[in-house]
């Protein structure tokens, strides 16, 4: 009896089946030889891919199949492997069996978006043969360190390192994998034996999974043409995101050319799949090569799951297959009777689903009512009228909570201390204030964006965003701008803020106090207080406008001219993304006594989140709401707050985003985001911004 059943009696047939697609490794002569002569499923398969194959790169594949006959490149090598996966996919499915999700990682993640409904047969290999055409070009001497790290630590190693290190992937939520020129191994050895073990010290021949060179992107687009890529049928977890990418992956020429110059987040995808129930993961490849990075995912999760191979490098393939399909067929349930997941009826501002798209469910929540219990006992307001209300009772809707992890000057504090300190830094963030710091914005993106031109590809908001707005904060602050250092561009991680902690360690090592606000008649903590306030307010929501707005200049290429031509329109633009994409999607409030709003009945104590999202496209205020307009017709958005806590800092900020919006539009007019929306990653709730964004310039 397996583990599973021991664990679970009275289960038996209940597992998930998640079909897990291994990548471009274990390949050897004469593999699946025997399951191309002995089945006519996987034999129809491959005949069925070979002539594509041929027609796409001169390699007749069917003499490997046929009569065991060597792969003469690494590309046919990999084509071969490509192949055997779809052919093992055809056997399965010619067992009546279907998975219930897919896993896949590299070479893999093509044949798992086929098996979810991504991509006919042919278009599956038409990608195969066009992404296997360049990867292998050109490829430079390395040494690859397995790392007993996640991949936020083994991220942080690469911005810490001495010598150029890159995080290539992860093989489990606790092992990453970097890579280091040759030359730099002994240095890069150093650097990461200092701060977690090596597991692992390999040689290498690479050239994917990087960002070293220009991206293929133009030149997939022209071989993937004709490729007409559809929404996955079912879940469908990729290595290249870190996640499921059945709700907004689009698999065009975009997405492989990320998949392929991309770090793998293989650990955090495998964790996705094989959380919650009973889990079968079955390997589909040419021998069970993701096997240990599966079982130490499992182990990392303590997940329940059986690991099981079609095929193995040891044993004859007509004698494997047909045992894991006696055990898959044994146990598992009908499709009725498994439990295929779903989003929970209730909004939760902290799934990750949520996080993504928060706007049909803040829609629903309208349509059911203005005021909501949510289950973690806190009250969710999405009526516009309630939300102006509650933030216009400061004594009820109190502040507090902001007191100890951010600012008790002026953020934390309720009338009438904040009011008092309000009026003491309306003059550092008034017209007379901050109107002077538009031409340094501006010359700062200039000399910012110029330099980005030139390289094959930057993240916009590490590389773009922050500078201008670091620098443009720091000189307000009256902060020695070379104090902020600028680290070297490093690949986006997994998951997080990279941008909150690179504006932290930016604000610990800055002198203090500034000389802004050693003027003001306040006592020495609170002015270190309120520091730390401007610090933060004034670089984290502009660095997440800026993000979004050129990832929406990139999806309506038809605004760029009129938005370079400035004026009006340029202002329209930025006003409407903060309508569409506020910093932040709820303003959070403590309620100061038991209190009514709507006729709700709020405990004294209660967490109270006001969506000003919601209230940004309330439709009752307007037309389209969801719809970016330039012809909008000025109308008070809840962006900046309403109220007493209405954030002073707005003029500015628009400085900013204006500033480095005009550099990169002047730079590089036809600038490209590489990064497809299913491997966009976000800050958590109640933040609303992308954690990076890779733009290659077109010159």
């Amino acid at each position: 009896m397996s583990r599973l059943s021991s664990l679970l009696p009275g289960r038996r047939g209940a597992e998930r089946l998640v079909f897990a697609f291994v990548g471009g490794t274990g390949a050897w002569p004469g593999m699946a030889t025997d399951l191309y002569a002995a089945e006519r499923a996987f034999r129809d398969t491959v005949r069925e891919c070979a002539p594509i194959v041929a027609d796409r790169t001169g390699y007749d594949p069917l003499p490997a199949f046929e009569a065991g006959v060597a792969a003469p490149t690494k590309r046919d090598e990999l084509v071969l492997l490509g192949l055997v996966q779809l052919g093992q996919l055809a056997l399965w499915r010619d067992a009546g069996v279907e998975p219930d999700a897919v896993l896949g990682v590299s070479l893999g993640e093509m044949m798992a978006v086929h098996a979810a409904g991504g991509l006919t047969l042919e278009d599956t290999v038409a990608v195969l043969t066009s992404i296997l055409g360049v990867v292998h070009t050109d490829p430079e001497d390395c040494t690859l360190f397995a790392v007993e790290a996640s991949a936020a630590e083994a991220a942080a190693l690469t911005e810490s390192a001495p010598v150029e290190l890159e995080l290539l992937g992860t093989t489990s939520p606790r092992i990453a994998i970097l890579l280091s020129r040759a030359e730099d191994a002994h240095a890069a050895r150093r650097h990461v034996a200092a701060e977690h073990a090596i597991l692992k010290e390999t040689p290498s021949r690479h050239a994917h999974h990087t960002r070293r060179r220009a991206s293929m992107l133009p030149r997939l687009e022209r071989e993937l043409a004709g490729v007409r890529p559809r929404p996955a049928g079912r879940p469908c977890f990729l290595a290249s995101c870190g996640r499921d990418v059945q709700s907004d992956g689009r698999f065009d020429a975009r997405f492989w050319a990320w998949m392929v110059e991309s770090p793998y987040f293989f650990g955090e995808a495998a964790a996705a799949a094989l959380a919650g129930d009973p889990v079968i993961a079955l390997q589909i490849g040419a021998e069970p090569s993701l096997a240990p990075a599966l079982r130490e995912t499992v182990r990392a999760i303590g997940a329940r799951a059986e690991i099981l191979a079609t095929t193995h490098r040891d044993a004859p393939g007509t004698v494997t297959w047909p045992r894991a399909r006696q055990r898959v067929l044994r146990r598992r349930a009908p499709r009725s009777e498994r439990n295929h997941g779903g989003r929970a009826a209730a909004f939760d501002p902290d799934d990750p689903a949520t996080v993504r798209d928060p706007w049909p469910g803040l829609a629903a929540l309208r349509e059911r009512g203005p005021v909501h219990r949510l289950r973690n006992g806190s009250f969710l307001v999405v009526d516009t009228a309630l939300i102006d209300d509650a933030l216009t009772r400061p004594n009820d809707f109190s502040n507090r909570m902001w007191r100890e992890s951010v600012d008790f000057a002026l953020l934390g504090a309720d009338p009438p201390e904040h009011g008092r300190v309000r009026r003491l830094v309306g003059p550092v963030l008034g017209p007379t204030g901050v109107d002077p710091l538009a031409d340094h914005a501006a010359a700062v993106a200039r000399e910012v964006a110029e330099p980005l031109a030139g390289v094959s590809w930057f993240d916009a908001v590490r590389d773009l965003a922050e500078p201008v707005v670091h620098a443009t904060v720091a000189r307000l602050l009256e902060i020695d701008e070379e104090e902020l250092g600028r680290r070297p561009s490093a690949a986006p991680t997994a998951k997080g803020d990279p941008a909150l902690a690179r504006s932290q360690r930016a604000f610990r090592g800055l002198a203090d106090p500034p000389g802004v606000v050693e003027r003001l008649a306040l006592d020495e903590k609170a002015r270190q207080s309120l520091v730390k306030l401007l610090w933060f307010a004034g670089t984290l929501t502009t660095v997440r406008h800026l993000g979004w707005a050129v990832l929406e200049l990139d999806r309506r290429p038809e605004l760029r001219a009129e938005v370079a031509g400035g004026g009006r329109a340029a202002e329209a633009f930025l006003d409407e993304i903060l309508r569409l994409h506020p910093p932040e999607l709820f303003l959070r409030r403590i309620a100061a006594a038991d209190v009514r709003l709507g006729g709700t009945l709020i405990p004294s104590g209660a967490s109270v989140s006001l969506a000003i999202g919601a209230a940004n496209r309330d439709p009752q205020r307007f037309d389209e709401p969801d719809r970016l307009r330039l012809d909008r017709p000025a109308t008070a958005t809840h962006t900046f707050g309403h109220g007493p806590h209405r954030c002073p800092g707005a003029r500015l900020s628009r400085h900013m985003a204006r500033a480095a919006v005009d550099a990169l539009l002047e730079s590089m007019p036809g600038f490209r985001v590489v990064q497809p929306d299913a491997a966009l990653r976000y800050v958590a709730s109640p933040g609303h911004g992308l954690a990076s964004l890779a733009v290659a310039p077109v010159r």
